[in-house]
């Protein structure tokens, strides 16, 4: 019983300690300044993120149309072959 004591008291201690320490802000660090990182900035959801998006879309496109135009072409270039068969031997 005194084991489930003190997983008890444990899981407390660390439930009390999850909550404090989601209540607490972080403080930007001179490094992270540095570096770019600005708690509460748009990153990258700011506004050079949609031309990139619409770019990556137009040249996804470019692919699957260059892709699909590939496969109609070596379909379209296969030779004819008509087999008969017949059911009388």
């Amino acid at each position: 019983m005194a084991a489930l004591e003190e997983d008890g008291e444990r899981s407390c201690d660390l439930a009390r300690w999850l909550v404090e320490a989601g209540k607490r802000r972080r403080i930007a660090r001179p490094a992270d300044a540095a570096a770019g990182f600005v708690q509460g900035a748009a990153g990258p959801q700011g506004p050079g993120r949609l031309p990139r998006l619409l770019l990556f879309g137009v040249l996804a496109v470019a692919c699957l149309q260059y892709v699909y135009l590939d496969a109609l072409l070596e379909v379209v270039s296969l030779r004819q072959l008509i087999i008969f068969l017949s059911g009388a031997h």
